[in-house]
C-alpha cells in the first residue's frame, strides 16, 4: 500500500469535487469557496459553461442540496449547475458551472488557467446581473 501525502489527498478531493454540496476544497489548504461567498438558499454568481465565463446567474439550492438556474445571461432557467471554485490560478471564484443540453466542450489534455471573471455579480431583485 502506497502512502500519499495529505496535500496529494487533499488535491485529488479537490479535482473531484469532494466538498460540500459539490464545493471543491482548494489544494493547499486555503479558504474553502463557501467561506468565501456563504451559500444561501438563492445565490448569485458568475457563470461559467465549459470554462469559459458566461455572464451572471442566479441560482437556488433545493432541499435535496441541488442548484438549479432561477435566471441567467446564457444558461436555461432550470439548469442544474455545480457551484464551485471555477478559478485554476489560486484564487477562489465561486461559480455556477454548467454545460447546457447541446453544448460540446472542448477537450483538454492540460486543465486551462482560468482567471477571475472581469466583472462582478449583483443581485436585482429576481435577477443576477453584471456591474
Amino acid at each position: 500500500m502506497v502512502k500519499l501525502p495529505a496535500v496529494v489527498l487533499l488535491s485529488l478531493a479537490a479535482c473531484r469535487g469532494d466538498g460540500p454540496h459539490g464545493v471543491s476544497t482548494p489544494p493547499g489548504g486555503g479558504p474553502q469557496p463557501s467561506e468565501a461567498a456563504p451559500l444561501t438558499e438563492h445565490q448569485c454568481l458568475p457563470a461559467m459553461i465549459c470554462d469559459e465565463w458566461a455572464g451572471c446567474a442566479l441560482v437556488a439550492k433545493d432541499p435535496q442540496g441541488r442548484f438549479s438556474v432561477v435566471a441567467a445571461d446564457r444558461l436555461p432557467k432550470g439548469e442544474l449547475v455545480r457551484v464551485e471554485n471555477g478559478c485554476t490560478t489560486g484564487a477562489i471564484c465561486l461559480a455556477a458551472k454548467a454545460v447546457p443540453h447541446g453544448v460540446t466542450c472542448a477537450p483538454h489534455t492540460i486543465p486551462p488557467l482560468i482567471s477571475p471573471p472581469g466583472y462582478t455579480c449583483v443581485r436585482d431583485a429576481s435577477s443576477c446581473r453584471k456591474s
